[in-house]
């Protein structure tokens, strides 16, 4: 969940394993942006009523928490591993 100082908030959620696709959706639940990890492409649905500037830091702030999942999985595959 990511809220903005003006109290509006988005919700992350990815479901996929092999190609996970991260999606952005509003407090009622309208999907805002959907990150195809995999193809590295952003798709933007019609009709979200989000700013552009605020849609802008949702692109980034969502590629940021795709490249940190990532990184935890593959730390997390090493001890794995190890043990």
């Amino acid at each position: 969940m990511l809220t903005f100082t003006d109290g509006q908030s988005f919700a992350f959620a990815c479901s996929g394993w092999w190609r996970p696709v991260w999606t952005v959706t509003t407090e009622s639940g309208d999907p805002v942006l959907i990150a195809h990890v995999r193809e590295k492409t952003v798709e933007l649905p019609a009709g979200a009523d989000v700013p552009e500037d605020r849609l802008a830091l949702l692109i980034m702030f969502a590629w940021y928490r795709v490249l940190q999942a990532e990184e935890d999985a593959s730390a997390a595959a090493v001890v794995a591993a190890v043990s």
